[in-house]
């Protein structure tokens, strides 16, 4: 029993001394620890879907419909539309703004693109409506205080559909009561996109995702090349990265999956007594 109770006290005191030596060690260091990140580059747009669309009353049965999204060649969109050329994509619900087209907005400042959107139209009669071409297209209010780049290629994200598609920017106006109006033009997507119409979406500019580190955990060898130090069982370890971008204080690193590259959660030293 003594000896039982001999070693659990000499155990307790080696536990404790051994807490306290961490404890002394870990003083000579600032540390963290190292977390995942993704950070997007985009601007918040609100705006409008327009397609070149046309309201039809169809003189067959509504057994004889197509179901939305068929395209119908253009022998088959005039039979079932009576007066249509050319061939479509069709769908049943009408919301009124069937009106719109894309030349529209070309010479429209922010404030009528903005009464637009406030807009409830009525509801034309009809059977449903045909959509023609293949690019649609989509008219959106931003801040005048981003810094929107020239026409040209870019990339829209959706809010209701949650997908990203390429996008050329045709048009920026002037700004109006600090806001802008853009008009782009897309030719990708589904169904879902076809049913758009009233939504907001993100104009991305550029998306980073990896490790998030402090700048100043960050060092640079004399041939350029950067690494940290991690806090490794005690010992300072010096570890590769590749930084891909840098905001404010911080900085994101690429993934690297070789055995030995940082990882989520390891102990990263940010600055060192010694």
């Amino acid at each position: 029993m003594l000896a039982a109770a001999v070693t659990l006290v000499f155990l307790t005191l080696c536990a404790y001394g051994g807490v306290n030596i961490w404890n002394h060690f870990n003083r000579d260091y600032e540390t963290v620890r190292v977390s995942s990140a993704s950070l997007k580059d985009s601007v918040r747009l609100r705006g409008i879907a327009v397609r070149r669309e046309q309201v039809i009353c169809s003189p067959m049965d509504d057994s004889e419909f197509p179901s939305d999204g068929d395209r119908l060649s253009a022998k088959a969109a005039e039979a079932f539309s009576g007066d249509y050329e050319g061939s479509a994509l069709f769908f049943k619900n009408i919301d009124g703004f069937e009106y719109l087209s894309p030349e529209d907005f070309y010479y429209m400042e922010p404030g009528e693109l903005e009464d637009i959107l406030n807009e409830k139209p009525e509801r034309e009669k009809g059977d449903g409506k045909l959509i023609s071409g293949f690019d649609w297209y989509f008219a959106a209010l931003s801040d005048d205080s981003y810094k929107i780049p020239p026409p040209g290629e870019c990339t829209l994200r959706f809010e209701e559909t949650g997908g990203k598609l390429p996008a050329r920017l045709l048009k920026i106006s002037q700004p109006e009561k600090g806001k802008l109006l853009l008009l782009f033009r897309l030719n990708q997507g589904g169904e879902e996109y076809m049913k758009l119409r009233k939504t907001e979406a993100e104009l991305v500019f550029s998306e980073y995702s990896g490790l998030n580190l402090p700048i100043n955990a960050v060092h640079t060898d004399g041939d350029g090349n950067e690494y940290v130090y991690t806090l490794t069982a005690g010992k300072p370890e010096r570890r590769a990265v590749e930084i891909i971008y840098k905001y404010g204080e911080n900085c994101i690193a690429a993934i690297n999956p070789e055995a030995e590259a940082l990882r989520e959660g390891n102990l990263l030293i940010i600055s060192a007594k010694k």
